[in-house]
């Protein structure tokens, strides 16, 4: 599981090409929703071997995460 929000987001091409399953997940490391889901996240993930979790920081003109409204 990725413990960090990325602050160099993929262009949404390169997110739409991914193989397979991913979880791409927008937040900020000072969000209290985000940081309550983190234990979730973690007791959950485990039991998806394949799927790809991607962490982006969001916020106001970030362009990934408003592509994705």
């Amino acid at each position: 599981m990725e413990r960090e929000y990325s602050d160099n987001e993929p262009a949404r091409a390169e997110v739409d090409v991914l193989p397979g399953a991913t979880l791409l997940e927008f937040g900020t490391s000072w969000c209290g929703y985000c940081r309550a889901a983190q234990p979730l996240l973690e007791a959950v993930l485990p039991g998806y071997a394949g799927l790809r979790h991607l962490k982006v920081e969001d916020g106001p003109g970030r362009p990934l995460g408003r592509s994705f409204r």
